[in-house]
């Protein structure tokens, strides 16, 4: 479509190009609808999330509402082995997390703000991040799949001085809540 302005002087056509930039900004916006706010691909409607990475998982992230984290030994036959840095920061609802013995490391500020009456580790984790078990005002109990001797192995900072506070029981069986585990208790 061609059209002159009011000097008889012909001006160039500007509906392609608002017609373009409309279609790209509806797009965008359908995208930006579809896109979820959390950081992974969900595990089942457990409200975590995760990622898979030269064959090994990694927990990245967790809705804020969730009440009970019972993070899987493995997904889709892939081992998790790592909690990322943040994954559960600041879900207050969290009272209470597994975390298996195919985990080797938990992130920084992985669960800052939790405030958990009761957290089980595996055996195979070891290192733990910098605050990441920060700002929880209760003392836990502490249930670790390892021994005492094992416990002091971990890589752990002065930054977690929250799990030096717990209610430690060691050689516990971190699958069954208070049932059949030879635990030994320290404090």
């Amino acid at each position: 479509v061609r059209t002159t302005n009011e000097g008889g002087k012909e001006m160039k056509s500007i509906k392609k190009p608002l017609v373009l930039t409309a279609i790209i900004i509806v797009l965008l916006c359908l995208l930006a609808v579809g896109a979820s706010a959390y950081d992974g691909t969900e595990y089942g409607s457990t409200g975590m999330y995760y990622k898979i990475s030269n064959g090994e998982v990694t927990i990245t992230d967790a809705n804020n509402d969730i009440v009970t984290a019972n993070i899987p030994e493995s997904i889709d036959e892939y081992p998790v082995t790592s909690i990322d840095y943040f994954a559960f920061r600041d879900c207050t609802r969290l009272t209470s997390v597994t975390i298996p013995n195919s985990v080797t490391s938990i992130g920084d500020s992985a669960f800052s703000g939790c405030q958990f009456s009761e957290i089980k580790i595996g055996n195979g984790v070891e290192s733990i991040g910098k605050n990441a078990f920060s700002g929880i005002k209760a003392v836990p109990e502490l249930y670790y799949a390892g021994s005492e001797t094992e416990w002091s192995k971990v890589s752990l900072d002065s930054t977690n001085e929250f799990l030096q506070r717990a209610n430690m029981h060691y050689n516990a069986d971190i699958s069954h809540k208070h049932s059949g585990y030879n635990e030994t208790v320290t404090k």
